[in-house]
């Protein structure tokens, strides 16, 4: 998506931000052409439809005409033939899981481990919390402890799968140019 962002930036001269909000509109569109099982053509005409009753006199004028313009590319954008579509497609085929981590934060601890009597700390523990925010349809969050040896495993498959998503991206670039690695 973010290279779908940045053609756009590149084509427009659009700031990333806006251009980041008009793709997202734009997939959101393609989800509900497809939810609602309809063509391009009565999807653009639908849009067409809202725009019409929201629009004021002012924005009409102002804008009116662009808009027209727009109704025909929106047509090809929404196709489902149209690389977009396919786009839109992977972003829903990547998070269609029971569970989808939305934040990760891995925090250090000192925690004080004190004397017999409780009156004095002996010595310091250094632990390590991996959190997971995750969604199932509601936001929750699950709170691991780990150790030196745990991070540093951590560590070394994170490494292992980044390497191992490149690969995968590199073997099919050929079969499927527009492959793209997920987050990316």
């Amino acid at each position: 998506m973010k290279e779908t962002i940045r053609v756009l930036v590149e084509q427009t001269a659009l700031e990333d931000r806006s251009a980041s909000k008009i793709v997202d509109s734009l997939l959101a569109f393609h989800a509900l052409r497809r939810s609602l099982r309809i063509d391009a053509k009565r999807t653009v005409e639908l849009i067409h439809q809202a725009v019409q009753k929201q629009a004021t006199p002012k924005w009409v004028q102002a804008y009116g005409s662009d808009w027209e313009k727009a109704r025909s590319i929106l047509v090809e954008l929404f196709d489902p033939a149209n690389p977009f579509a396919s786009l839109e497609k992977g972003l829903q085929l990547a998070y269609s899981y029971q569970n989808v981590l939305t934040g990760v934060r891995l925090l250090t601890e000192l925690r004080p481990v004190f004397d017999a009597s409780g009156e004095s700390v002996a010595r310091g523990l250094i632990t390590f919390v991996l959190s997971l925010e995750y969604s199932d349809g509601t936001t929750r969050r699950l709170d691991l402890a780990l150790d030196a040896t745990d991070v540093s495993e951590l560590k070394r498959l994170c490494g292992r799968a980044e390497k191992k998503a490149t690969a995968l991206a590199e073997s099919v670039a050929q079969a499927w140019p527009t492959t793209i690695v997920g987050g990316k």
